[in-house]
């Protein structure tokens, strides 16, 4: 079956090939056209069809090597792959798990359920400041579903169970404005505004404006 897709991306890459347009331009939208082939197909790895397509584009003369590959060392991509780490290992580690429980100890956070909502959303939002949102959405979503089941609430319908799994997504993508590796588009913009302005913007400085919106935003 792979071979097949393979097989289906190199005629796709050979029926662009004949577009009548000028050589660099057809190079690319060959390559183009198979790689989002084989993304739709799942016939490679992503990654690896990303590395190809990239590779392809130096083998067919579209740009030197070193301009290919640069963007693979930006920073910003360094720093996406730290916060998937850190991601990672908190899973592994249970370390989310240790860290909602032991907000939930105490009984001023669970005394009401509106607290209970209230700590799991604030939960959320502190994790999220240094994990990207979307991972801390998915760590958490398994702990709020074994808290409605411990509490005889269906995880389905109920008006209490579907606000808890909104205030945990809610809690994450407000986290993650607080800190520049909050969430990934905080990476983005900074390179933006660094390419623009010449100007970086610290870690602490970008708190201080951060955090008061990350306060302010659920009301």
């Amino acid at each position: 079956m792979t071979l097949r897709k393979f097989a289906a991306a190199l005629g796709t890459f050979a029926a662009a090939w004949l577009l009548p347009l000028p050589v660099p331009q057809r190079a690319v939208a060959a390559t183009f056209a198979a790689a989002v082939l084989l993304w739709v197909t799942e016939g490679l790895p992503l990654a690896v069809t990303a590395l190809l397509s990239t590779s392809f584009l130096v083998l067919l003369g579209v740009m030197p090597v070193a301009k290919a590959f640069q963007a693979y060392g930006d920073p910003v991509i360094m720093l996406f792959i730290g916060s998937f780490l850190l991601a990672k290992a908190m899973e592994v580690s249970r370390l989310d798990r240790r860290l909602s429980f032991l907000l939930l100890r105490y009984p001023w956070a669970t005394r009401t359920p509106a607290r209970l909502m209230l700590s799991m959303g604030a939960a959320a939002a502190v994790i999220s400041m240094f994990v990207s949102n979307t991972a801390v959405a998915a760590m958490l979503l398994p702990i709020g579903v074994g808290l409605l089941s411990a509490l005889g609430v269906q995880t389905r319908g109920a008006p209490y169970a579907v606000g808890l799994l909104l205030m945990l997504t809610w809690g994450a993508s407000i986290g993650g404005v607080g800190t520049i590796v909050g969430t990934p588009p905080n990476l983005i913009v900074l390179s933006h505004i660094f390419q623009v302005t010449g100007r970086r913007i610290g870690f602490l400085e970008w708190m201080v404006f951060g955090i008061p919106i990350m306060v302010t935003m659920p009301r």
